[in-house]
């Protein structure tokens, strides 16, 4: 994939990297579903948009209906799927 960041001229091209072999032999796990836990009661929030540094003025309001756990070390992930 080519891209070009912010102050480049020239398009760059970027790789997908699993792993790192030779005498390390590290990997990343291959990609997995997560489970989507539907809550008992919406969560209500309100919510910002930031772009780049700046931060919206208008705020927004919507509910987190689902969560996920990766793993018991992680901090959940909550989807945002309606407003």
């Amino acid at each position: 994939m080519k891209i070009t960041p912010k102050g480049v001229t020239e398009p760059v091209t970027i790789y997908e990297i699993g792993g790192i072999g030779g005498g390390f032999d590290l990997y990343l796990r291959e990609k997995q579903e997560i489970e989507l836990t539907i809550l008992n009661r919406p969560i209500a929030i309100r919510f910002m948009i930031i772009e780049g540094k700046h931060v919206s003025e208008s705020s927004y309001e919507g509910a987190i209906v689902r969560i996920a756990q990766v793993s018991p070390r992680s901090k959940p992930i909550c989807y945002l799927i309606s407003w």
